[in-house]
């Protein structure tokens, strides 16, 4: 069983990414494990409204996972839907690590100067980055 669980892990981290998809009317709030540069899904709840999730069933999907996880170091993956202050905190609390990707120019606080993200263009790929 031992083996099993670090075939999922990537230097002692399991990493799982939540997101939000619509099917029609049908709208899907999932969590997957990344795994091989695949996401599995390994948990989803169909969502009775449309539009984004907020983050009491955030929490509610994350809570179901880190419980059959609980034991390992993980690192929660978002898009801009789940970049929000709250779910950080919340995500901090549970001693978990996070990337939550930001809106374009969404602000930073640096030593308490609030200031737009600067933005780096990488030749190769286009890609955007903040500093």
């Amino acid at each position: 069983m031992l083996k099993q669980q670090e075939r999922f892990t990537i230097k002692g981290l399991v990493y799982i990414a939540i997101d939000q998809t619509s099917l029609g009317a049908i709208n899907i709030l999932m969590v997957s494990l990344i795994y091989d540069k695949r996401a599995m899904p390994i948990y989803w709840e169909i969502l009775d409204k449309k539009g984004s999730s907020n983050l009491e069933e955030q929490q509610r999907v994350l809570g179901k996972i880190l419980t059959v996880l609980s034991g390992h170091k993980i690192v929660v993956l978002g898009d801009r839907e789940f970049c929000s202050v709250s779910l950080g905190k919340w995500l901090q609390k549970q001693s978990l690590y996070f990337c939550l990707r930001q809106k374009k120019y969404k602000c930073q606080d640096k030593r308490r100067n609030l200031s737009r993200n600067e933005r780096v263009r990488f030749k190769s790929r286009n890609s955007t980055i903040f500093k």
